[in-house]
């Protein structure tokens, strides 16, 4: 019993979970360098972390993409806000110009 207390007690990190496929256009390609610091300062200001950010197997099934970045975040809303935040949404519409992909929160344990 004091385990499933023990394990109550465990906050649930939240993981945002992003499989991408870049589409490199001529004039935006410069643009990708200066993304990524400027992503990874704005998660890691709210207490995120890069787990994944990079090439990858597909070992069973099929999975779209070319590259998959996971990050770590405390919980939902901080996760949520980072996304919303004027920090990040600049960034989100730099992506969305030289990728494709999906993205995803997901229940940690």
């Amino acid at each position: 019993m004091a385990a499933i207390q023990l394990l109550s007690a465990v906050p649930l990190l939240k993981y945002w979970l992003m499989p991408l496929s870049w589409r490199i256009v001529t004039s935006h390609a410069s643009l990708i360098p200066l993304m990524i610091p400027s992503a990874r300062a704005s998660f890691e200001k709210v207490g995120g972390r890069q787990l994944v950010g990079g090439e990858f197997e597909t070992m069973e099934g099929a999975w779209a993409g070319t590259r998959i970045v996971v990050h770590e975040f405390p919980d939902m809303e901080t996760a949520k806000a980072w996304y919303n935040s004027d920090d990040f949404q600049p960034l989100v519409k730099i992506r969305q110009r030289v990728s494709t992909g999906n993205l995803l929160i997901a229940d940690g344990f």
